[in-house]
């Protein structure tokens, strides 16, 4: 693995192919992602040691970012938005916590001065060697055991087990292949990332010269940028009664607007979640048993989501009857007629 993490940095200006994809441990659903990635090592001075990279998918530029600026390219609707991820959490923490950025591309593959992998992770390993293709490859197995504390039912496992296992070439030291699974329900939750070798590109190719940001403009994209988060503490770290609760417009189950500052409940309990959070989930049968023996007296109870669209079956099949919502002004026809469903218990 150490010639692995060589390998990685030694490219200063390159591009690979990747393939993503991603299943979560609550839905049989999988997620795919296929695109191209082009990186710029040498252009790069932010402080959260990510390279300039301009990523692809199904031939069209979709996102980029020049160690400073990130462009997100919208071609349906002929617009680009860009706003500067230092000034929030960095382009680091946006790739790793961002679901369509990391399925898209692992941040080790465009990390800048940093070794893509720790070395420590590998000292207990597993390792078996095939041949692929005539060439040898060593498989290289990670795996990690504790006490399963997302365990929602008597079928859960007792011990949650996390497996990662790599595939490197043994003749270049090339990643081709990564595979990791969580099992902490009956079913496991499911990533894999299959790559092709870097392509080294000339030190003289700039990062403008592959992002075509005046052609785009010249065809009529619109360039607009996107204002920073400027959330206001809380008084003393708590919200106080009689503070202001500032929340976009919530769709019902009917695609009906909800608007909380006008709900008539003295008591309001919001259930932020989505289907691959498991402290979601594991705290759902509790918010549903309070839904229940309050749902009389002033209590409202909402089940706020932002990620999911389908959720009728999946609420359903755990037995959770307080109303969901979505996080969306102006939803579409499609999306509500997804998430329409009525539920009784």
């Amino acid at each position: 693995m150490e010639k692995v993490n060589e390998r990685i940095l030694a490219k200063e200006t390159g591009f690979f192919e990747i393939q993503g994809l991603w299943k979560s441990a609550t839905s049989d659903d999988t997620t795919k992602q296929k695109g191209e990635v082009v990186f710029f090592r040498k252009e790069t001075s932010n402080p959260d040691s990510i390279c300039a990279f301009i990523l692809s998918r199904d031939g069209q530029q979709q996102e980029a970012f020049d160690g400073q600026t990130y462009f997100d390219i919208n071609h349906k609707l002929s617009k680009i938005v860009t706003w500067q991820p230092q000034k929030e959490r960095g382009v680091r923490d946006m790739i790793r916590g961002g679901y369509r950025h990391r399925w898209a591309f692992p941040s080790f593959l465009v990390a800048n001065g940093k070794a893509p992998f720790t070395l420590t992770k590998f000292e207990q390993a597993k390792v078996d060697t095939a041949l692929v293709n005539g060439s040898p490859w060593a498989i290289i197995q990670v795996l990690d055991k504790s006490v399963n504390e997302h365990k929602l039912n008597i079928s859960d496992p007792e011990m949650m087990t996390v497996k990662e296992v790599y595939e490197v070439s043994l003749e270049d030291y090339s990643l081709r292949r990564l595979v990791q699974e969580v099992h902490f329900w009956s079913s496991p939750q499911y990533e894999e990332f299959i790559f092709s070798p870097i392509v080294s590109m000339p030190d003289s190719t700039t990062f403008f010269q592959v992002f075509k940001l005046d052609s785009l403009l010249a065809s009529g994209f619109e360039l607009t940028e996107k204002k920073p988060r400027t959330l206001a503490p809380p008084p003393d770290g708590h919200i106080k009664p009689g503070a202001s609760l500032n929340l976009p417009a919530l769709i019902g189950p009917q695609g009906d607007t909800i608007d909380l500052k006008s709900t008539q409940s003295k008591l309001l309990l919001l259930d932020f979640w989505f289907r691959g959070c498991p402290p979601c989930i594991q705290s759902m049968p509790t918010i549903e048993n309070i839904f229940k023996k309050y749902k009389a007296s002033d209590l409202a109870v909402f089940g706020i989501n932002k990620h999911d669209r389908d959720v009728a079956n999946f609420l359903i099949s755990r037995q959770i009857s307080y109303p969901p919502c979505l996080i969306r002004t102006r939803p579409s026809p499609r999306a509500l007629a997804l998430f329409h469903t009525r539920r009784s218990f």
